[in-house]
């Protein structure tokens, strides 16, 4: 069986005493962001569900939602700072940037739970509070990432760089959804405003679900976004390899260019900032719909 490793999360006392100081911030978030990320796959979550009125799994959950939560939000922010400079001076982009800095400084401030009676309570309290905060707080990233990146846009100063943008875009969201996955999945087995919901229900993993009416419900809502955006919209298809019948759907019949190919080019390359949107809309369904993939 797969062992987690978990990680001593929180600084020293004078580190963070000084962690106010940019420097010494840059170099914690620096330390975490060299730590690897513990990829578990989705039945790894379903399993750990499955025991999650034994004894020890809410110790072992918040233990490890902060140990992975700090060094997936490290790598996060290193993300963002691979980006050319200007674009962190984008007022929105800078916004987001902060929200990522502020989650991180959140997470460390949680201390380990010492061996006194009832201070084990009070870490899972302050785990699963700043967990939720976290989540809150990161709610609006993908709408104002997207407008950030489409005001960079309108200006020009996306040109030439367009491939770039795309491919950090893809490991930024992607991560997004790793991350909130895991502190959602946590707060659904243990957090106090959500009841246990059946044998069915895992947390958020629903183990009875359908992966194709999935993929077809995130299709259509694109498709109906980029509608609502472009006056168009690609038709699709879904394939469910190893039935008899396949599972197919193909979305509204929308007038296209008469170049599907050309269409898609302007998808990828030149609206990238408004698909930001498509995201915000669509990221959970399409997530779990990869989560579920890669088993």
């Amino acid at each position: 069986a797969r062992r987690l490793i978990f990680r001593s999360c929180s600084p020293s006392a004078p580190a963070l005493s000084a962690m106010a100081s940019g420097a010494a911030l840059e170099q914690l978030i620096h330390k975490y962001s060299k730590f690897h990320i513990t990829r578990l796959a989705l039945s790894k979550y379903a399993e750990f569900g499955r025991r999650r009125h034994t004894e020890d799994a809410r110790a072992q959950s918040c233990a490890f939602v902060h140990s992975e939560g700090s060094v997936r939000l490290a790598h996060m922010i290193s993300e963002m700072h691979s980006l050319p400079s200007f674009m962190l001076e984008q007022p929105l982009l800078r916004r987001v940037h902060s929200w990522y800095i502020d989650s991180f400084k959140d997470m460390m401030k949680v201390e380990p739970p010492s061996l006194k009676d009832g201070d084990s309570e009070r870490y899972a309290k302050e785990v699963t509070t700043t967990v939720d905060r976290i989540l809150q707080r990161h709610a609006p990233v993908v709408t104002v990432m997207g407008h950030g990146l489409k005001e960079l846009y309108i200006k020009g100063q996306l040109s030439g760089i367009e491939d770039g943008i795309t491919e950090f875009q893809n490991r930024f969201y992607m991560s997004r959804i790793g991350i909130r996955f895991l502190f959602n999945q946590h707060l659904a087995l243990f957090g106090e405003d959500h009841p246990d919901r059946g044998n069915r229900w895992l947390g958020h993993i629903d183990a009875k679900c359908s992966v194709a009416d999935i993929a077809e419900d995130a299709a259509h809502n694109a498709a109906f976004l980029c509608q609502q955006t472009y006056l168009a919209a690609p038709p699709f298809k879904i394939i469910t390899p190893g039935r008899h019948n396949p599972h197919s759907v193909r979305g509204p019949r929308y007038p296209l260019p008469e170049d599907d190919l050309d269409f898609f080019a302007l998808l990828t390359l030149n609206w990238i900032p408004s698909l930001c949107f498509i995201h915000c809309l669509c990221e959970c369904q399409l997530g779990f719909f990869l989560l579920c993939l890669m088993q």
